[in-house]
């Protein structure tokens, strides 16, 4: 777990003097204070450091970095460009819901008109099989892959370029930068014991910037 530490450390050089909030349980970790990634001495405070990490703990202790809303695409080129070819974002999963379900099968149905947020499946279907197939195929969808979406601040660092199995697609980060992203979730960097670093944002600190 040394490497996130540096990264983490590496990360907040490229910052510069803009300002930023470790935000959990890393707040507790002496290493964080002494290295300058944390502004609390958890000693002085008597802070637990059993929170960040502890023998018994099965997944990574992790640090999330709160940086200034309006200046986290300028931190994200940052790192983009200092780890070429080697840092990518990592996808949420999102998975069909009761809704979303029931408006595929409604698409898969024939349908293509607008579904409005309160319908009744009568009022659009007037063929009994085909209301019967979209709760059926409705309920089979339900809790199944829809797509792929950016998580919300989510990189992960290779040692070597990004892996081509892992990639997804490029996401823009700034006026046609772009960067890779890969398919894996959080679930599956962390069981892969890949070490993920959450670059956040917060309007407050925006405002208490400016």
């Amino acid at each position: 777990f040394q490497e996130v530490f540096y990264q983490v450390y590496q990360i907040l050089n490229l910052a510069g003097d803009i300002p930023h909030i470790i935000r959990g349980s890393a707040g507790s970790c002496l290493l964080c204070f002494l290295m300058g990634i944390t502004d609390i001495d958890p000693i002085k405070e008597n802070i637990s450091l059993s929170r960040f990490m502890h023998d018994e703990r099965q997944d990574m202790p992790d640090i999330d970095i709160d940086f200034p809303s309006n200046r986290r695409d300028y931190i994200y080129k940052k790192i983009f460009i200092k780890w070429n070819k080697q840092v990518a974002r990592i996808s949420n999963h999102i998975l069909y819901k009761e809704r979303s379900a029931y408006r595929e099968a409604i698409r898969k149905e024939g349908h293509r008109k607008f579904v409005p947020r309160e319908y009744n499946l009568k009022d659009i279907f007037d063929d009994s099989e085909q209301i019967n197939n979209i709760n059926k195929n409705a309920k089979e969808l339900i809790g199944t892959f829809r797509c792929y979406s950016l998580h919300c601040g989510g990189i992960v660092i290779f040692p070597n370029s990004v892996p081509d199995n892992l990639y997804l697609k490029d996401f823009e980060i700034d006026n046609n930068f772009t960067g890779p992203q890969i398919w894996m979730n959080k679930d599956q960097v962390e069981d892969a014991d890949m070490i993920k670093i959450d670059i956040l944002s917060n309007r407050g600190l925006s405002q208490l910037w400016d």
